[in-house]
C-alpha cells in the first residue's frame, strides 16, 4: 500500500512544475495572438484555424489551472441577467427613501426662492415710491377720485392700476408702473394695467389663490397681496393732504411702509381690511414664520411673526399698520 502511494506521488508533478508549464502555455498563447490582423482578413481559413488553435490552448490551460488551484472558487456559476423580487423591492425602497429626503428639501428651496423674489419685488416698490417722491415734490403716492381730485390710496395694495366701484380711481400700481421693471399691460382689458411686481409670488403659490380669486377667469385682477402702512407717529400716510413728505417720515430705517398681507397680520379683521379683500386672503403668513417688510429708507427685511412691532416706532400714537396701535 505504501509503495502504491509513493508511486502515485511520483507520477503527479509538483505544483511549481505545473505553474511553469502554465506560464509557458500562456506565453505561447499570447505570441500566437500577435498574428497580424491584415493576414487574418486576407485568409479567412487561416483566421478560423487560429481561432480553433486558441480554443484548444484554452482547453489545455483550463485543466492546468484546475490542477494548481482545485478550489471551487474558480468555477464561476452562470448568472441570470434579470432582477429577483428581493432586489427589485430593495431598489424601490431606496428610491422611496431618497424621495422622502429630497422632496422636503426641494419644497423648502422653492419657498425660499419665492421669498427672495418677494423681497426683490418689495425692494422695487419702495424704490418706486422714492422715485415718485423725487418727481412729485417729495410727496408719497396718493389716490385720485374720478374727477382727478387727490384722495387716500387704498391701503390694501391692489395689483391693478385702477379700481372700479362707485368711482374709478388710480392705485399705487398706477403711479409706480413707469418706475417698475416688471410693469405690464393686460391684453384682455386695455384700459387696465397690471404690475406683476405687486403680486407676492408666495401668495400666488398658495393653494387657495385661484379658488379665492374675485374674478376666477382672470385670477390676478383685483388681488391685494401687500398692505401699506396706514399711520406713522400720528400721521396718516398715502394721502395728498395729510401725509408727511418722504423726507418727513420719522426714523425711516425703523418704520416700515409695506408688508405681506394675510388674515393673521396683527389687527386685521374683515371689517378693517374690507370683506372683498378679506375673502381672498390666505389663512396664514405665506412665507411660513416670517413676513417681508419694506422700510421707508428703502431696505427690506424679513421679520418673525412675533416681531411685527419691530417694523414701527411707537413714540407717538397712532403708528399702526391697520389700526392706530397695530
Amino acid at each position: 500500500m505504501l509503495r502504491l502511494k509513493e508511486k502515485l506521488l511520483r507520477a503527479r508533478p509538483p505544483p511549481h512544475a505545473i505553474f511553469i508549464e502554465v506560464l509557458k502555455l500562456g506565453k505561447t498563447f499570447l505570441l500566437n495572438r500577435e498574428v497580424s490582423r491584415e493576414a487574418l482578413i486576407k485568409s479567412p481559413g487561416r483566421a478560423k484555424a487560429f481561432q480553433n488553435a486558441n480554443k484548444s490552448k484554452g482547453e489545455i490551460l483550463k485543466p492546468a489551472f484546475n490542477q494548481c488551484f482545485p478550489s471551487p472558487r474558480w468555477s464561476v456559476a452562470r448568472r441570470s441577467t434579470g432582477f429577483t423580487l428581493i432586489e427589485l423591492l430593495v431598489v424601490i425602497a431606496i428610491i422611496a427613501i431618497l424621495a422622502g429626503m429630497l422632496l422636503p428639501a426641494l419644497a423648502k428651496g422653492k419657498a425660499k426662492a419665492a421669498s427672495v423674489k418677494c423681497i426683490s419685488g418689495v425692494k422695487q416698490i419702495m424704490l418706486g415710491v422714492t422715485m415718485f417722491a423725487s418727481d412729485n415734490e417729495d410727496r408719497l403716492p396718493y389716490g385720485l377720485d374720478v374727477a382727478g381730485n387727490p384722495i387716500s390710496l387704498d391701503y390694501n395694495v391692489n395689483t391693478s392700476s385702477l379700481l372700479i366701484g362707485v368711482t374709478a380711481h388710480p392705485q399705487l400700481a398706477y403711479h409706480l408702473n413707469r418706475y417698475l421693471s416688471e410693469a405690464k399691460s393686460m391684453v384682455t382689458r386695455p384700459t387696465w394695467s397690471l404690475s406683476p411686481v405687486m403680486i407676492c409670488p408666495a401668495f400666488k403659490n398658495n393653494r387657495l389663490y385661484a379658488t379665492r380669486a374675485p374674478d376666477t377667469t382672470e385670477v390676478d385682477y383685483l388681488r391685494s397681496t401687500y398692505r401699506l402702512r396706514r399711520y406713522v407717529e400720528g400721521n396718516t400716510l398715502w394721502n395728498f393732504n395729510s401725509s408727511p413728505r418722504l423726507a418727513g417720515v420719522p426714523q425711516p430705517s425703523l418704520n416700515g411702509g409695506i408688508t405681506d398681507l394675510d388674515r393673521t397680520l396683527p389687527g386685521s379683521t374683515s371689517a378693517i381690511i374690507g370683506a372683498a379683500d378679506w375673502n381672498q386672503l390666505p389663512d396664514g403668513a405665506v412665507h411660513g414664520n416670517v413676513r417681508n417688510y419694506g422700510f421707508f429708507d428703502g431696505h427690506v427685511a424679513p421679520l418673525g411673526l412675533t416681531a411685527h412691532s419691530q417694523s414701527m416706532t411707537t413714540n407717538t400714537l397712532p403708528s399702526g399698520w391697520v389700526s392706530p396701535t397695530q
